[in-house]
């Protein structure tokens, strides 16, 4: 969050964004799709694909679709993917936009609740993470999986914007001990991090780890302002893991969305899908009718 007039006044305007490296969805990622269609029809659906790919089956069942091509390096592989979505390119595209809403291809929106979430005074939303006890039990631990999740945009820009290290000196040392003794791609980063990589505007080159650990845990470290939603709200924005838990934990009432829907335990979650309207019959070849 930041405290500015200018960002509270803005207009909501949100963009739904659909990462894709294929030409041909799975089953399950024409589900996605379908529903995401369905229900957010009302507002701009990109599909963010390299250039060059044939877009034909997901122009078929978004008749309204937008493309946002990138360089072919950029969807090459989980690596490559991670490093676009915390670069300054993706959000810089968007800067007419409000929020975007990222809607990876095993993501499922139920309920347009898209204009509620961008109207609350949140930076990153996303689907919570768990923890466990010795005991097994789990609760809620922190915000959140970057699958299906809203980032305002102009708080983005403004991140990218100010200067800030996040590859502290500290780190750097570290990694520099480690490449004199282990391993030279450590002293590589070490010395690359000294200069302008360090810094937040260029930490998609040298920044590793998952990009929603970049904009959940980074990011608000170093910038108290920005605002990430608490665990136990952001569980009424979207499920991922433990979809009976997350059931319980919202008295029964359902997400805007799911991530992952698929993976974790669909055996529970086919009849608040079916109930929800989603319909999971759809043919693998794409329909005569577009929905």
């Amino acid at each position: 969050m930041i405290d500015d007039p200018i960002k509270r006044n803005l207009a909501i305007k949100p963009a739904v964004l659909v990462p894709m490296h294929k030409a041909e969805p799975s089953p399950e990622e024409r589900i996605s799709i379908v529903q995401c269609q369905k229900i957010l029809r009302a507002h701009d659906i990109y599909l963010v694909c390299p250039k060059g790919m044939n877009v034909e089956i997901y122009q078929t069942l978004i008749p309204q679709l937008k493309l946002l091509e990138v360089d072919p390096k950029w969807m090459g592989s989980v690596a490559a993917y991670n490093r676009l979505m915390i670069s300054p390119l993706l959000f810089q595209k968007m800067s007419n936009y409000s929020h975007i809403l990222i809607h990876e291809p095993d993501a499922l929106v139920l309920k347009d609740d898209l204009h509620y979430w961008c109207n609350q005074d949140f930076d990153y939303i996303g689907a919570p993470w768990f923890q466990s006890n010795s005991e097994g039990e789990i609760s809620l631990k922190a915000t959140g999986n970057y699958g299906l999740s809203l980032i305002n945009v102009r708080a983005a820009n403004q991140v990218f914007s100010n200067n800030r290290r996040w590859y502290s000196f500290s780190m750097i040392i570290r990694d520099f001990l480690r490449g004199l003794r282990r391993n030279k791609s450590y002293l590589s980063r070490a010395i690359r991090g000294i200069g302008p990589e360090g810094k937040l505007l260029k930490a998609h080159t040298l920044f590793t780890d998952h990009c929603d650990i970049f904009w959940s845990y980074l990011v608000p470290k170093l910038e108290s302002s920005f605002n990430i939603a608490p665990p136990n709200e952001a569980i009424f924005f979207s499920w991922e893991s433990h979809p009976e838990k997350c059931f319980e934990i919202c008295n029964g009432r359902i997400p805007f969305g799911l991530h992952a829907w698929s993976k974790y335990n669909l055996n529970y979650l086919k009849p608040i899908l079916i109930e929800a309207g989603v319909n999971l019959e759809i043919k693998i070849n794409a329909p005569e009718n577009p929905p």
